[in-house]
């Protein structure tokens, strides 16, 4: 920004500070800037601070920015975990390596071995020895290496679909294919051994979206619907509250190059036509609405249930025989053996079954919160396609249960229901029947109001126009 707009800014801020809700007019009249230097310095604000629109019944739009709470502000609690994550990765780091030097001590033992295989085969073998001597050479070395491939993914980009406990489809990562066997055994495993390991001490790591997911899919989504965007439709492309889809709606209108505007209705939508003129047309983001992408399950390991077995068979056998050494540290005859082959081998094998243990209490307090999210997003499927603005806890459940996989009660559902009618602005209220009905009427009327939007839209306005001027 030049100085004027610096300057313009600060005017704001400092008017924000003392009125957090002010209009276009306020901020004209009271900070002195122009009108049009008052729209482009609030489109500033909201791409800097967090911001929410609020619309009276006389149509004006009002600009609410709180407490003035910068977007890439963090809390004390986001520094805490940033700090926990960070620290985790770095031991996760030492403790692979860890992991690789064990492997090292076992890689000369076995390179002891190969070179005895190899003497023996010198001393006249038949080929089919020497062949066998020649892949067994081979197979230590290809173990030397991958206990230092870390990554236990193929990449980012590659996936496939699992199935949790409930039988909710989500992403999974492509595991990294086993080196070791592979020319060994003819065919090689889905996924490496000393990738099982690591997976079985610190987790497969858990499938995340782009960071940019939302702005691409919200692209897509304008160029399908004539650019035009309101509240609930963010909620139902990603399933916020609605005072975080209103906060991302100030945000993206400040990306996109957006409008605040209002319906007949008084319902508030944002007006990205401004993106539309395009001289190439662009394959987006797939639209993916929140109900159709699952939370992706929090796994302890991954591993198959015989390849648990024999690392823990592995880990056991060190176990034991690190306690051995222990259980003879009088022995006088050991001395420095007790600290290298009793010690320092029973930690290290006591936090390999420690480590897994104590991730597994973590995980199952978040498999419940991703169920409940999951349950979530077959209820709001329903509320998005409901064509009434009522609709009863009766109808809900039958209708929720129609699919296949988990079969959801209705004092579960009902629960859920208390949070997301508080999200929609919604009521619940019970008939002469005695039978719980859910009010959605502002979701109702903003759905309608769009559709009206849309169907008078009807204008080519991304069409450019034929060249009538060139240099």
């Amino acid at each position: 920004m030049n100085a004027t707009e610096t300057k313009n800014m600060q005017r704001l801020e400092e008017l924000a500070h003392k009125t957090p809700q002010f209009t276009n007019q306020d901020a004209t009249a009271i900070t002195g800037m122009s009108y049009l230097d008052v729209e482009q310095g609030i489109k500033e604000m909201m791409a800097k601070y967090h911001c929410k629109l609020r619309v009276t019944e006389n149509g004006d739009i009002i600009y609410d920015f709180e407490k003035l709470e910068r977007r890439d502000a963090k809390k004390f609690s986001e520094y805490l975990q940033e700090f926990g994550e960070k620290a985790w990765k770095v031991f996760t780091i030492i403790y692979k390596f860890l992991i690789s030097a064990f492997l090292v001590v076992y890689f000369i033992i076995f390179l002891v071995l190969v070179i005895a295989a190899v003497v023996a085969m010198s001393s006249g073998k038949d080929n089919r020895s020497r062949n066998g001597g020649g892949e067994l050479l081979s197979f230590v070395f290809r173990l030397f290496i991958s206990i230092f491939q870390w990554r236990t993914i193929m990449g980012y980009n590659q996936y496939y679909y699992q199935t949790d406990r409930y039988g909710y489809q989500y992403r999974h990562y492509q595991e990294k294919e086993d080196d070791l066997t592979k020319n060994w055994k003819g065919n090689q495993s889905k996924k490496g051994f000393v990738a099982s390991v690591f997976d079985f001490v610190f987790g497969p790591p858990r499938y995340e979206l782009n960071p940019l997911a939302n702005l691409q899919e919200l692209s897509t989504y304008l160029k399908t619907h004539k650019y035009v965007v309101s509240t609930y439709e963010l909620i139902a492309l990603a399933g916020w509250t609605k005072a975080e889809a209103e906060d991302f709606m100030t945000f993206s209108l400040t990306q996109f190059n957006g409008e605040a505007k209002m319906t007949d209705n008084g319902i508030l939508y944002g007006d990205f036509n401004s993106i539309s003129r395009r001289k190439t047309e662009i394959d987006g983001a797939p639209i993916v609405y929140y109900w159709d992408e699952n939370e992706a399950d929090y796994e302890l390991n991954g591993n198959s249930s015989g390849r648990n077995m024999g690392i823990i068979a592995m880990n056991g056998f060190n176990l034991l025989i690190s306690f051995f050494f222990l259980y003879h540290s009088n022995n006088p005859e050991l001395g420095n053996t007790m600290l290298v082959l009793g010690i320092i081998p029973f930690i290290f094998s006591l936090s390999f079954f420690l480590i897994p243990f104590i991730r597994y209490l973590i995980i199952l307090q978040k498999r419940r919160m991703q169920h409940r999210i999951n349950i979530r997003k077959r209820l709001i499927r329903y509320i998005f396609h409901e064509q009434s603005g009522i609709i009863s806890l009766e109808r809900l459940t039958q209708v929720a249960n129609q699919n296949k996989g988990e079969k959801l009660n209705k004092k579960l559902i009902e629960q859920m229901m208390m949070d997301i009618i508080r999200d929609f602005d919604a009521r619940s209220e019970v008939d002469e029947n005695g039978q719980i009905q859910y009010h959605f009427e502002p979701l109702e009327e903003e759905l309608s109001d769009m559709d009206k939007l849309r169907d008078g839209n009807t204008g080519n306005k991304n069409n450019l126009g034929n060249i009538v001027f060139e240099t």
